[in-house]
């Protein structure tokens, strides 16, 4: 497990081989899973391996990373049915 927080965070398309959990503390933030629309969002989770895009303006956010390969991590993916 990893945990970064950022303050006006700004990415190009990549992905992680980890399941992310991203929130803010007070504005929302924008975010394009697989090179969809950007959403509106103040939580999302990501599955591994998904390429993202991620605009967080004016706020800190906190961004959390779970290993791909363990148990709780499928489990996790597998029960909120997470766009691959």
């Amino acid at each position: 497990m990893a945990v970064y927080i950022g303050r006006q965070v700004l990415t190009k398309m990549h992905a992680h081989h980890a399941l992310e959990i991203v929130m803010s503390f007070k504005k929302s933030f924008l975010i394009s899973k697989n090179g969809t629309e950007f959403e509106k969002s103040d939580c999302s989770i990501i599955a591994a391996d998904l390429p993202h895009q991620f605009i967080g303006k004016d706020d800190f956010y906190i961004f959390i990373y779970l290993d791909a390969e363990l148990n709780y991590t499928h489990r996790l993916e597998a029960s909120m049915y997470l766009e691959k």
